[in-house]
């Protein structure tokens, strides 16, 4: 039988790991699952893909389906409002080009215990460009309309200004967990008559959407210039530096991994046991600010060649948390997805769970779900006031009477830069 069929067969239930956890099922939990999704330019991945509606800023979009052999997909774009709902713009108004557009570029992959066709989208190319400015919505779905995923994007005139500037709370009790941030926007001599209407400053950290913050009711109003530095007005929790795992490659132990092995017909990866960092003491580590890297250290087309990976968490807890735990970051989509929900193993005091991922560098956290979803790292994490992290800005300008938010400033600054 052919060894890339093998990895698709049902793997023993009596079967475990080491660490005594089953094995997952490659072909009943990943099969025609899409992993891997990344935007790069220039061969350099980039983890805050901002376009320019009046100058050419390329970038590619690239992601893997696990099942054999290449099939037809197709991508559109949609065109959203500053809070993410479905603006008055229609496609053909928005983008020059079909509405449906065929992703022209793929290759299976080569020589790989688990299969998968890695595709590539160019964005924008010859079959379309982005007439006007702000949020659009990339959909990919298949040939019979089911979709398979969905990115924001995000595209600008910089027609504003900012000047910004990091300052530390003055509420004693968040001195030393959060950051505070002072703004002032700068409209380039566009008068703003109606600020709750004409205009929107929203502030996320590290592409985490639920750490949105939309600002309103600047401390100065000057119709031309904004000032967002009311004290404690705009307050970020510090967290701590994402964690860090190399799974680089499969022939040599990095100093993330305990033990790899070979099972069922494809890799396994046990990582180095977490402990929970929420009371120990803060230390500078270099992060990626919770985004992952696809690259191996084994082979030159990482792109089709590097393996796909059962990859081994565990998280060290003296205690079970009423909340579910969930590994979290860019490598879930900044979402408490079942797929990386833990589970409590009384008899090891641990946490554990095990994902499907692609050699490459990845950030993460553990985080607690509350019933109403909010996400809490308090717990398992902690924070720190000295923490790196970056911020996206973003600003929409309604003009009275205008039909759609324009994106007129979209920028990143850095609390350590």
């Amino acid at each position: 039988m052919n060894k890339f069929l093998l990895i698709f067969l049902l793997i023993n239930a009596a079967f475990h790991s080491m660490f005594g956890q089953d094995l997952k099922p490659i072909d009943t939990v990943y099969n025609k699952a899409v992993k891997s999704i990344f935007f790069y330019q220039n061969n350099e991945f980039v983890f805050h893909p901002i376009f320019f509606v009046d100058r050419e800023k390329n970038f590619e979009l690239s992601f893997d389906l696990l099942e054999g052999s290449p099939r037809n997909l197709q991508y559109t774009f949609y065109h959203y409002d500053r809070n993410w709902q479905l603006s008055e713009i229609d496609h053909n108004e928005a983008v020059t080009g079909f509405e449906d557009l065929e992703i022209e570029r793929y290759k299976a992959s080569k020589q790989t215990l688990i299969p998968y066709v890695n595709y590539t989208i160019s964005l924008p190319n010859r079959n379309f460009k982005f007439n006007y400015t702000g949020n659009y919505l990339l959909v990919v779905f298949d040939q019979s309309g089911e979709l398979l995923f969905s990115r924001r994007i995000f595209v600008t005139s910089n027609t504003f200004g900012l000047v910004s500037k990091f300052v530390g709370p003055v509420d004693a009790s968040k001195f030393r967990t959060h950051v505070g941030l002072e703004l002032t926007l700068k409209t380039n001599n566009k008068k703003i008559i109606n600020l709750d209407e004409e205009l929107s400053l929203q502030v996320i950290q590290n592409d985490d959407y639920n750490s949105i913050k939309t600002l309103t009711d600047p401390a100065l109003n000057m119709t031309t210039e904004f000032s967002y530095n009311k004290i404690d007005g705009i307050l970020f929790q510090g967290m701590k530096e994402y964690r860090r795992k190399d799974i680089r490659t499969v022939i040599h132990l990095t100093r993330d991994i305990d033990y790899w092995d070979e099972r069922g017909g494809y890799y396994h990866c046990w990582l180095e046991h977490d402990k929970i960092r929420a009371y120990r003491p803060f230390y500078s580590d270099t992060d990626i600010n919770g985004k992952f890297i696809c690259t191996s250290n084994d082979v030159l087309e990482d792109n089709i060649r590097a393996e796909y990976v059962m990859v081994h968490f565990t998280l060290l807890s003296n205690i079970e948390f009423d909340d579910p735990v969930y590994i979290y970051g860019a490598l879930s989509d900044f979402q408490c997805k079942e797929e990386f929900k833990m589970t409590y193993d009384e008899t090891k005091k641990a946490y554990i769970c095990q994902v499907l991922l692609k050699n490459g560098f990845y950030n993460y956290m553990y985080v607690l779900q509350d019933k109403n979803g909010k996400i809490n790292i308090s717990e398992t994490e902690g924070n720190w006031y000295e923490t790196e992290n970056d911020y996206l800005i973003l600003c929409y300008y309604k003009p009275l009477g205008g039909r759609y938010d324009q994106l007129v400033l979209a920028t990143i600054i850095n609390s350590n830069k």
